[in-house]
Parts: C-alpha cells; structure tokens; sequence
C-alpha cells in the first residue's frame, strides 16, 4: 500500500490516488494545504528539475494527480 511516513505528503496523496483510494488522497493534500496555503502544484518542476524524459514524465503525472486532487 502507501506509507503515511513519506516525508512529502504530495507523494503520498499521488501514491494513494494511484491505489484508488481518492478520498484518503484528498485528505492529505487538503491536510498539506491547509498547512502550505501558497504552494501550487507548479512548484514541483521547480523542486524537481530534470532533462531526462522517464524523469519529466514521471513529475508531470505527479503533477496531474495532485491537481485532479485539489491543488492549484
């Protein structure tokens, strides 16, 4: 399953969503937040630059899962 001991809850919300557990997922990035009331998914490219395209692909579906979830 998805460890809740991830140290970054937007990785565990896109963990959770891919398991098909949405609501679970949805709590956790309502719960990050209500916590981080700035952060937008966009800050994820910046967090994690890359060239490579496997690695790109992977954080633009990262990026998509947080967003379908709620986060601007």
């Amino acid at each position: 399953a998805s460890n809740p001991g991830l140290p970054w809850p937007p990785v565990h919300a896109a963990a959770l969503l891919k398991l098909g557990q949405k609501a679970e997922a949805k709590l956790v990035v309502d719960g990050f937040l209500k916590r981080n009331p700035t952060y937008v998914a966009g800050n994820i490219i910046q967090r994690l630059p890359a060239s490579d395209p496997r690695f790109v692909a992977g954080r633009d579906r990262l990026v998509a899962d947080l967003r379908e979830l709620g986060m601007p």
